[in-house]
């Protein structure tokens, strides 16, 4: 018999070698560790180590340059990845797919029934728009001079890129967001074949019933009333049945389309976003009806309406109350609607053709079940030019912040014509030209700054976040929770936000992660 007093080590060395025997090591602590949505408000993606198992939660692209693309994270994590688990299909949340597909992930992306629905749209342009570092494109040269912009290819085997002779072929090395600067374009196929690669590992999964992402793992899809198919993810380590909730983007309740908030139970461990910061934010009910009557008003008056709006789920809302508001009365019923734009086309689709189906019924409120999403109240064109759009009419063009697409020639054209009223009716990022002309009335065009004769205004009965206190009935609600990570953020909210929720729960550890910063669950 071997004596353990003198041999201490052999009972540690046994249960290793049990647990290379039986499954490998495990680890009981959950770890996160964030690669976006840190201090800022976009390119969601945060790692998750549990149960012996790597997960991630989203994968998102930044705006407005609100994150560093270059070095965010590499080939090896990509293939160390057992799932990826997506919340909503707004592209901060799921942009960055494009990115990872090309580095090779080959395991499953799962979301609800709405956002798969949603993602091959977002995911286009995603493709087409999102920055993801110096990437190499190929074509051919023979274009060069004979076409105004030149197609560029991404895949070696797109059917067209792969028809370029060895003499014409030529490669360039810059980030696809700066291409049409230099007078290219990304090839649609290569588009397309980015989108199915990413598409076929897609698994939708109906709200209310589990899965396993990973082995030790099991994961619920709870829904919030943010975007159709938006979703916070409980997942559960099985090995020692602590429980993580991971919020996404907690709804607001204002959307008239959506359900209820849900609200899981048993949590002990929670990350949840805080973009409205520490403030409550409480928008009136009536709020939504004095938005009719404004837009009426303008169109009374004989001026020009553009309504910068972003084309998943705003655009969407927005024709909704102008729907409204025309059978209200507040808006006159002959208005001509422009709804411009080519994705905005293909989501409009989707909210009349699929998501009124009876299998999307538990996602969507009683009223969108009763009425459907909007009325034939507008005329839609993939594109258009400005001088089309006379006083009296609306325009609802993208971006919402005017920052790229018809919205931004939309301000180019028309920022000084003092009937003419811009509508913005969401969050601004202040360096956007709708962040400018929102804050200082001000607009910079070709490096002049400019004063804007144009009305402004914006509202915010369109929100879609949670404030402080919804945030705080969540959690509450949920269990008994030890500790939880506030991320999707601005940098200058972190002391307030963390300050604020200490005070309302004293018994929560709080933290806010910094980008790539690891932190350890049930370590004091």
């Amino acid at each position: 018999m071997i004596n353990r007093r003198l041999f201490p080590g052999i009972a540690v060395i046994s249960l290793i070698l049990a647990s290379l025997l039986f499954g490998g090591l495990q680890t009981e602590a959950i770890k996160y560790t964030g690669y976006g949505a840190n201090r800022t408000v976009s390119g969601s993606m945060h790692l998750i180590e549990i149960g012996g198992e790597r997960i991630l939660l989203d994968a998102g692209s930044f705006y407005d340059n609100e994150g560093e693309e270059e070095g965010r994270y590499d080939k090896k994590l990509v293939e160390s990845l057992s799932a990826i688990i997506i919340s909503h299909a707004h592209t901060d949340h799921i942009g960055n797919l494009c990115k990872i597909i090309n580095l090779g992930y080959a395991g499953k992306i799962y979301c609800t029934e709405p956002t798969k629905e949603i993602m091959p749209v977002m995911l286009e342009m995603a493709s087409k728009y999102g920055y993801y570092g110096v990437e190499s494109f190929y074509y051919s040269r023979a274009n060069e001079g004979r076409y105004k912009n030149v197609a560029v290819h991404l895949y070696s085997d797109c059917q067209y890129g792969s028809r370029i002779s060895s003499r014409n072929f030529k490669r360039i090395n810059m980030p696809r967001n700066e291409l049409s600067r230099e007078n290219f374009y990304l090839c649609s196929e290569c588009i397309q074949m980015e989108v199915q690669k990413i598409m076929e590992k897609v698994v939708a999964i109906p709200i209310g019933k589990t899965f396993t992402p990973a082995a030790n793992v099991r994961a619920e899809f709870f829904l919030t009333p943010h975007i159709p198919g938006s979703a916070m993810v409980k997942l559960t380590d099985l090995t020692t049945e602590k429980t993580l909730l991971y919020t996404g983007d907690l709804g607001s309740e204002l959307s008239p389309y959506l359900p209820p908030q849900q609200y899981p139970q048993g949590i002990n461990y929670l990350i949840f976003e805080a973009t409205y910061g520490a403030k409550v934010r409480p928008i009136p009910p009536e709020a939504r009806g004095h938005f009719q009557k404004e837009i009426g008003s303008y169109l009374k008056e004989g001026k020009r309406v553009i309504i910068p709006a972003f084309v998943l789920d705003r655009t969407q809302q927005v024709l909704y109350e102008l729907t409204v508001g025309m059978e209200e009365g507040h808006i006159p019923a002959d208005t001509k609607i422009w709804v411009i734009g080519y994705s905005v086309g293909k989501l409009n689709r989707i909210y009349e053709e699929i998501f009124t189906k009876e299998k999307y019924a538990p996602y969507f409120s009683e009223l969108y079940q009763a009425k459907g999403p909007f009325g034939s109240i507008f005329t839609h064109r993939n594109s258009i030019g400005t001088k089309q759009v006379r006083h009296g009419e609306v325009a609802i063009v993208s971006s919402g912040m005017a920052d790229v697409s018809y919205a931004n020639e939309f301000v180019r054209e028309w920022h000084q014509d003092p009937n003419t009223v811009f509508v913005f009716v969401g969050y601004q990022s202040p360096d956007t030209p709708g962040g400018q002309l929102t804050t200082t009335g001000q607009i910079e065009i070709e490096g002049v700054l400019q004063d804007a004769k144009a009305e402004i205004v914006k509202f915010d009965c369109f929100s879609s976040h949670a404030n402080f206190e919804q945030i705080a009935e969540l959690i509450t609600r949920v269990g008994d929770v030890e500790e939880a990570l506030i991320v999707h953020l601005n940098a200058y909210d972190c002391t307030p936000v963390l300050k604020a929720y200490q005070e309302r729960f004293p018994h929560i550890k709080f933290s806010i992660p910094r980008f790539k910063e690891e932190y350890i669950f049930g370590q004091q």
